[in-house]
């Protein structure tokens, strides 16, 4: 079994219905052992909105091979309504990144492990010092607090549930 951390994002919507079944989606998919984070509340990042985004992080344990989950994240992404404009960051019901698998460092046009941007995002350190407060990025070499502390600001996010 192969120990995933994912990343999920919305603000459109009823966005705890959405992470929820987003959830349920994944536990059909076959992945066990879920670890969730509490809902944080957080701003737009790199687009203007009126919608405010609700973030979570889940690690779950599945013996999916990372490019097998990053094809079913998609398809839950679409099965729940996600509509992509682009390559501009916009307003989502539901957007599930892969964030690591097993510290595996990979980069295909399809998928980059660890996740390029995650260790700049406090709406994703936060929660994953949450469930996995041992996590050491596989590049960097720092854990999750060492990241956390050298964000510029860490403060933009607030706990919603």
């Amino acid at each position: 079994m192969n120990k995933a951390i994912i990343s999920l994002g919305s603000n459109l919507g009823d966005r705890l219905e959405h992470f929820k079944k987003a959830i349920d989606y994944l536990r059909v998919a076959g992945c066990v052992d879920l670890r969730c984070s509490s809902v944080y509340g957080s701003e737009p990042q790199g687009f203007v909105s009126e919608n405010q985004f609700a973030n979570m992080v889940l690690g779950c344990s599945s013996a999916l091979r990372a490019d097998e989950l990053i094809n079913v994240l998609m398809e839950i992404e679409t099965r729940m309504g996600r509509q992509r404009v682009g390559k501009s960051y916009s307003d989502r019901i539901i957007d599930l990144d892969l964030i690591d698998v097993d510290g595996m460092t990979i980069q295909t046009e399809e998928l980059t492990l660890p996740h390029p941007r995650m260790h700049v995002r406090d709406f994703v350190l936060i929660p994953l010092a949450e469930i996995d407060p041992e996590w050491v990025h596989p590049i960097y070499k720092s854990n999750v607090f060492q990241l956390i502390d050298a964000l510029a600001d860490h403060h933009s996010i607030h706990l919603v549930h």
